[in-house]
């Protein structure tokens, strides 16, 4: 983690970061551009290489960076009896949500990240990827799957739900428009839908916007 970029005001940190998620999600490590990140952070490139010293440094920092913080926000918003697959994947939604509210790319960074082809760059965060996705398996191999119907497949629901977040969060980005609410609002409705049809002898209501919903 870079120590001295953290002594930057606040506002710039997150501007430069914002920045940075967005060109390296929309164009890809090999076609993102430092003019581009530059130019939409408001900041000058001798400034960016004050704190970074390559592209290559940018990304490996938000790499970092995303994980730890998107951690965090998962671990918050989960209770150690929270266990129900369906309870725990609306709480790391919600985490998700509300980490989008600092930063609108962080999560399409790291998804876009998974598929990343540049070797130099996969190379330098293959470390943090893989334990990424160890602190997820361990997650996912403690959850209660017994609601789900006799033949619905553990794996497919979860994809199912992560391909339709990820398919509403880039079209809300696309638009320009991003507004957390709005796209939370969105996530739940499907979220529900499917529970509705996978889980037996229970009826799902949605609270409404910030809210997490409950069986009844």
């Amino acid at each position: 983690m870079n120590e001295k970029f953290f002594d930057l005001k606040t506002e710039k940190q997150n501007r430069i970061i914002n920045a940075s998620l967005k060109i390296f999600a929309s164009m890809g490590y090999q076609k993102a551009s430092t003019d581009d990140i530059v130019r939409e952070a408001g900041i000058s490139k001798g400034l960016l290489f004050h704190y970074f010293e390559s592209k290559l440094g940018l990304y490996i920092f938000l790499y970092d960076y995303s994980i730890k913080f998107i951690n965090l926000e998962i671990t918050g918003a989960l209770g150690p009896n929270d266990k129900e697959f369906f309870d725990v994947t609306q709480k790391v939604f919600y985490a998700g949500v509300e980490s989008l509210r600092q930063y609108p790319y962080m999560v399409y960074f790291l998804e876009t990240a998974k598929y990343e082809k540049n070797i130099e760059a996969l190379t330098a965060v293959d470390s943090m990827k893989k334990e990424f996705e160890i602190k997820t398996n361990e997650m996912e191999a403690g959850l209660d799957f017994s609601k789900l119907k006799r033949g619905a497949d553990y794996n497919m629901v979860k994809n199912y739900i992560m391909y339709t977040i990820i398919t509403i969060m880039k079209k809300h980005l696309l638009e320009g428009s991003f507004n957390p609410d709005a796209f939370y609002e969105e996530g739940t409705a499907y979220i529900n839908m499917l529970r509705g049809f996978v889980i037996d002898n229970e009826v799902y209501v949605y609270q409404g916007v910030n809210e997490i919903p409950t069986t009844a």
